[in-house]
């Protein structure tokens, strides 16, 4: 089983030793990778969206935003492993090479962090692999500012993952006695709500704690010749203890230190419930990975992971309702209308017809399209239309369209 003693750092894994077989030894990865395609190429991308003010009714607000994709795993790679195992057995003393073994979890879970203030919680669809698919619509201001991120490859997002497993407590000899409700003032004096701690800073307030008896080691009898080795343990397992219980991970711009927490202490009618000298029990381990170090693995340009979408050319159309006003010397009106690059002719040959063109949105345009028409005379008009009339093209923006051929009429002669 798991011992949860201060764990091996190697190669970018977490390593815990077995309680009994001292080849064994079980991983986690401490950063999260970024998922790849087939063709290499990062499973991360930021859409951007906009909408063309023109397309927009009189009045109406742009829903201009973003949506951030991206999907991470905690698989570890080969090489690392190899390296892991190597650096074990030097620092281990072992006579073989020691075997690795996934970490077994219970639960685990991944944030995506933003600095929009966004924290979007999933679960992993393996608790091997860790693959975390993430998924968030951003406003304006947060999409601008993620696209800024990815442009300079920051520090100030990513993922975190946390996982429980069922791990086993170290230094057997020793109990502890510990005051909770002291402990909880003494945590929130020295850290506040909105500050990063780091481990050992967390690690120096347990120090202190223990200074002042809040929580006390009780050697058992005949315990005396490891005390060192059992206190130092027992020292690492209370500060554990107390981080999984008082704290939450937050994302730190330097992982090589660990990860930054923020305190947020249990409610107090739990306090009671806090077993730390329950032989087993449910520990958490961390993993994170910053938007910088998340695209410092792969070769991929931001640009390549940023696209940008006109609103108006995906979701909006441009209507327009054709009528048409027809004297009782009109046989037809025939009308040719032009939106961008698009053409439609009608043929309106009754006072009732109406014809409702729909185009897909083009910016280019915008809400403006172009129209002209020809009238067609019955055989007994006057002798002065000589059966046909042309309009001139026209540019309109409205909705509804009314044809009359009137206004192209000549002047009534004088009498």
């Amino acid at each position: 089983m798991v011992v949860v003693t201060t764990p091996y750092t190697v190669s970018g894994l977490t390593i815990f030793a077995d309680h009994a077989d001292a080849l064994r030894f079980y991983y986690f990865p401490t950063t999260p990778q970024l998922v790849q395609r087939p063709d290499g190429k990062p499973v991360l991308r930021l859409l951007m969206y906009r909408t063309d003010l023109r397309s927009l009714p009189q009045g109406g607000e742009p829903d201009d935003g973003g949506v951030l994709s991206l999907e991470t795993t905690l698989t570890a790679m080969a090489e690392q492993l190899v390296t892991a195992q190597r650096s074990l057995q030097e620092r281990c003393r072992l006579t073989e090479a020691p075997r690795l073994e996934p970490l077994e979890v219970i639960t685990a879970r991944a944030r995506l962090v933003l600095p929009a203030g966004q924290d979007v919680t999933t679960m992993p669809v393996s608790s091997l692999e860790g693959r975390a698919a993430f998924t968030v619509r951003l406003p304006r201001v947060a999409t601008t500012l993620v696209r800024e991120l990815l442009r300079s490859v920051s520090s100030a997002a990513g993922v975190i993952y946390e996982a429980e497993f069922f791990g086993l407590r170290p230094a057997p000899n020793i109990d502890f006695s510990v005051d909770w409700p002291q402990v909880a003032r003494h945590l929130a004096e020295a850290f506040a709500a909105d500050r990063l701690a780091s481990a050992d800073e967390i690690a120096r307030a347990v120090d202190e704690l223990i200074e002042r008896a809040a929580v006390r080691l009780l050697i058992h009898a005949g315990a005396e010749a490891e005390l060192a080795t059992q206190r130092a343990d027992a020292r690492h397992y209370t500060a554990e203890f107390i981080t999984s219980a008082f704290f939450v991970p937050a994302l730190s711009p330097d992982s090589t230190h660990g990860p930054a927490y923020y305190h947020q202490p249990p409610p107090d009618d739990r306090l009671p419930a806090l077993d730390i000298n329950a032989f087993v029990g449910r520990r958490r381990v961390v993993a994170q990975g910053t938007l910088s170090q998340l695209l410092g693995a792969v070769a991929q340009g931001a640009e390549e992971l940023i696209a940008m979408v006109d609103l108006g050319a995906l979701y909006r159309t441009k209507d327009v309702e054709v009528h048409a006003f027809l004297p009782d010397d009109v046989e037809a009106v025939e009308v040719s209308l032009e939106y961008g690059a698009r053409r439609v002719a009608l043929s309106l040959r009754a006072q009732e017809d109406r014809v409702h063109v729909r185009w897909p949105y083009d910016p280019s345009p915008g809400l403006h399209y172009r129209y002209r028409y020809e009238v067609l005379f019955k055989p007994s008009a006057p002798a002065w239309t000589s059966n046909r009339l042309l309009s001139p093209t026209e540019t309109a923006d409205t909705t509804i369209l009314v044809i009359d051929p009137r206004h192209l009429y000549p002047p009534a002669p004088a009498r």
